[in-house]
């Protein structure tokens, strides 16, 4: 009866530990993925052209997906989108517009970042 009573103290403490990290957001890894750069027939006014990646953020019981948008890789905004994996965005979920970039997954989530909030060299 003790080894049974012993077992259940080590899984109750193991619970509360997994509870306790992810509460706390204990980031487990961070892993990015280009998906799209700006097509060469838009200018948005910038030395570099822009990209967008995708960034998966692993905690110990989910994932997160954040839009980044970058050039050459200084980052510029983030912004996280709900996708079920990141099969969800892919190239062919971003369109590239002189006002601004498109982002739509396949799960019907959209995101559009207005090239006001893209940054401007001085």
């Amino acid at each position: 009866m003790s080894k049974y009573i012993l077992a259940l103290y080590i899984f109750i403490i193991s619970l509360i530990a997994v509870i306790i990290l992810e509460t706390m957001g204990l980031l487990l890894s961070v892993k990015r993925e280009n998906i799209s750069c700006q097509p060469l027939n838009i200018d948005y006014e910038w030395t570099h052209p822009f990209c967008l990646s995708l960034k998966e953020e692993q905690y110990i019981l989910h994932s997160k997906y954040v839009i980044v948008l970058s050039s050459t890789n200084n980052i510029f905004y983030e912004d996280t989108i709900w996708i079920e994996d990141k099969k969800g965005l892919t190239a062919k979920h971003i369109d590239w517009k002189p006002y601004g970039v498109f982002i739509k997954t396949e799960s019907g989530n959209q995101l559009f970042i207005p090239k006001e909030n893209f940054p401007r060299e001085n």
